[in-house]
């Protein structure tokens, strides 16, 4: 447990160490937040406007839809930010230094989790206050039990986010390779979870294979608590609660049959359940065979 410990403390460190990856790491999810409160929300909340819900709520129920996108989607970017920590170290070398030290390769692996967990998760805590704040301040619904429930989800889908990024990233030899696939995720991963525009709009096979993707049920789980506090008042049987439930993907099945909340969070633990356990338990080589590099000189760089 000591060593653990002890390079999860070294990795936490090595993030804090990189300036400029701290801090576009933190404001990530803020600057994407921004970008949509400047580009898309004007064009949800006319496309709102003749919905029959009134025109003091349409804002705060688009505000709840950008925030609930932007928290699934920002989070996983976040989490490929920082395990992205080792694809550095198998560049540079140190993966073969720690494979040939005492400690287990699993425990090697589980401090790798540990830390992107801690760091994922301390960036999501920002990004939630400051929405909630944000709600607030605009005269939406928010109070601290909304805020304890997206703590709630956000630590199922830190969870989610990093098993799933570092299972990607495990197949990349350089730092180059990882941050191009995170531009390409960072589109895709807008679009199937329905960050960018919403899922009612897309054909319903397409519909079927985004509601297969476990971060799809994370951002409904944060639409369910955001928009359904905005939408309270209007009762949750209503012809306009259950439309926008339809329009805004705040309610998604599975295989075309629905699971409701309880059903939506066993299906992500049980997703990444299994990609941790294959993480730690099926660790894979991390040598590269095409580069050959110094790793006592390398490891200069990444002296804490």
């Amino acid at each position: 447990m000591n060593s653990v410990l002890s390079m999860t403390k070294r990795n936490i460190k090595l993030f804090f160490k990189d300036r400029a990856t701290l801090i576009f790491t933190f404001l990530a999810p803020v600057i994407i937040l921004g970008l949509y409160l400047l580009f898309i929300r004007n064009m949800q909340v006319e496309g709102m406007s003749e919905s029959g819900i009134p025109k003091e709520k349409i804002g705060n129920i688009v505000d709840s839809w950008l925030i609930a996108g932007v928290a699934a989607v920002g989070m996983m970017s976040v989490a490929l930010n920082v395990c992205a920590l080792s694809v550095a170290d198998r560049q540079w070398g140190l993966s073969d230094d720690f494979l040939v030290s005492p400690v287990k390769p699993y425990k090697i692996k589980a401090a790798y989790l540990l830390s992107a967990f801690i760091l994922t998760f301390a960036v999501g805590a920002v990004f939630i206050v400051l929405g909630v704040s944000y709600l607030a301040l605009t005269g939406g619904a928010a109070d601290v039990f909304m805020a304890v429930r997206l703590f709630g989800v956000m630590l199922l889908t830190t969870v989610f986010s990093v098993s799933l990024m570092d299972s990607i990233v495990s197949a990349f030899k350089t730092q180059q390779a990882s941050g191009a696939f995170g531009g390409l995720f960072s589109a895709f991963s807008g679009f199937i979870t329905g960050a960018y525009m919403p899922m009612s709009i897309f054909p319903k096979p397409v519909r079927f294979i985004c509601e297969l993707f476990p971060g799809t049920h994370a951002a409904s789980l944060y639409k369910q608590i955001l928009i359904g506090a905005q939408t309270a008042s209007f009762g949750a049987d209503s012809y306009i609660s259950e439309a926008l439930n339809d329009a805004l993907g705040v309610k998604i099945g599975l295989f075309g049959a629905e699971i409701g909340a309880a059903g939506q969070v066993v299906y992500i633990l049980a997703v990444s359940v299994l990609l941790v356990a294959a993480a730690i338990f099926l660790p894979k080589a991390v040598k590269n065979p095409f580069v050959k590099t110094d790793s006592k000189n390398k490891a200069k760089k990444y002296r804490v």
